[in-house]
């Protein structure tokens, strides 16, 4: 496995803040040097903001009480 291919599997843990301080700074040198790697960075934002967005306007949306009851009356 190249060393890009090892950073593309941590740069989304990267980016929600799952690394250590060391592996962070490590990735964080690595992207920087990297044009691969900061294409994949992109597109990991890219993907987040677009899955924030959805989240934040479609949640409020959502009727849950027809799921809380159908988990209530399986409890029950």
């Amino acid at each position: 496995m190249s060393e890009c291919e090892r950073m593309e599997q941590l740069i989304e843990r990267w980016l929600d803040g799952e690394l250590s301080s060391v592996e962070s700074e490590r990735v964080r040198a690595h992207v920087s040097d990297c044009e691969r790697c900061r294409a994949a960075r992109l597109r990991f934002e890219r993907i987040g903001d677009a899955l924030n967005r959805v989240l934040v306007v479609g949640a409020p949306r959502l009727e849950f009480a027809p799921f809380w009851r159908g988990i209530e009356g399986r409890i029950q």
